[in-house]
């Protein structure tokens, strides 16, 4: 999606009169006809993506994105009551860095914004919660950039220390590492989804017996000690830069990943929390089942990388939307109107007049 591509947006009462809206040969290739609670987005209206739709309305069930088409029945945000939340992940490769991670979540936040929407909460995986701090003014600009002027993640490697990723979920692996201390579990992120650190030689011994139950697990390239009880003693600069920028009230409701609740008001709490949160395991997957029961149903993810996997693994079984604004295979601007048309098609609405190619535009003969 970009410029020259057009999205159709279709409004009905009824499913019925969804598909019979769909018959139509007089349908725009972009803008929005029609009018009831029922919503469907097309990506570029062609005779192939059309017949698509129809399938996908004749069995009456939701359609979330799959080859640029969005059904929603029942839309999640707007009359249908749920929330929506931007979640910023933290770096995911060799070579990212969190002051790379900040800009280019302020940078969808504030483009984002622009088409008026707007997140009920903010939330981060790791070091995307310093992201959701900036975003919810809790650290100002001039702050955040002096931080992570000086911040240095090489630094914050321990000697000798070694993560991996293991394919089951954070239960399973307390189960194998009971009854020793030298591994631990450093992130539990989604049901088949966790990660445990600690001497590479004995991480590597973990790894084998997983491999050897059948469980897909991997040790992962160095990387800083961040979300382990081995950091501590490299804090020092960290722990300094929280003292010197005193906490603000947060603009937004920030929920946090190490407890999986929102962030406490009180600026003491708030200093402690942003340590702590470097020495305890991530808890994304209890982070996102309590945003769930709150209410929230649909999760923008705000920065490259697999976090939306993370929260699908976990929602799975449960009505819920995931739209990341940087797809890594989609240029700027596709991004920006990906996200909006899935957030309308589940009951949002952004501006999309905003956007280039939205105008309302006749369908091509050769389309019908």
């Amino acid at each position: 999606m970009g410029k020259g591509v057009s999205v159709l947006r279709l409004f009905a009462p009824t499913v019925a009169e969804m598909g019979c809206l769909l018959d139509r040969d007089d349908l725009p290739r972009a803008g929005g006809i029609g009018r009831g609670r029922i919503r469907l987005s097309l990506v570029d209206p062609t005779p192939k993506r059309l017949n698509l739709a129809r399938k996908v309305v004749a069995k009456g069930r939701p359609w979330r994105g799959r080859n640029d088409l969005w059904f929603v029945p029942e839309p999640l945000l707007g009359a249908g009551g749920g929330k929506l939340a931007f979640v910023f992940p933290g770096p995911e490769n060799e070579g990212e860095t969190p002051a790379g991670d900040v800009r280019l979540g302020r940078l969808l936040d504030t483009a984002l914004r622009r088409l008026r929407v707007t997140p009920d909460a903010l939330a981060g995986h790791g070091l995307g919660e310093w992201t959701a701090m900036a975003i919810a003014g809790i650290h100002a600009d001039a702050e955040v950039s002096t931080f992570r002027a000086g911040f240095d993640p090489d630094a914050l490697k321990v000697p000798g220390l070694a993560f991996a990723v293991i394919g089951t979920s954070a239960p399973m692996v307390d189960e194998v590492l009971k009854g020793q201390s030298e591994v631990i579990l450093s992130q539990d992120n989604a049901p088949h989804h966790s990660m445990i650190c600690g001497p590479a030689e004995a991480v590597d011994g973990f790894v084998r017996r997983f491999r050897a139950e059948g469980v897909i697990s991997q040790v992962l390239p160095a990387r800083p000690g961040f979300h382990t009880p081995m950091l501590a003693p490299y804090l020092g600069p960290i722990r300094e830069a929280a003292e010197r920028h005193p906490p603000r009230p947060a603009k937004l409701p920030l929920w946090s990943a190490t407890t999986g609740r929102p962030y406490p008001a009180a600026a003491g709490d708030v200093r402690d929390l942003f340590v702590r949160h470097l020495l305890e395991p991530v808890r994304f997957r209890g982070l996102v089942e309590n945003m769930y029961a709150a209410g929230f149903r649909a999760f923008v993810q705000m920065g490259a990388g697999q976090l939306g996997s993370l929260i699908g693994n976990t929602l799975h079984d449960r009505e819920h939307l995931v739209v990341a604004a940087h797809p890594a295979q989609r240029p700027g601007l596709p991004r920006l109107l990906r996200v909006a048309t899935a957030l309308w098609a589940d009951g949002a609405d952004p501006v999309f007049g905003l956007l280039p190619g939205q105008a309302l535009q006749p369908l091509e003969k050769s389309h019908v």
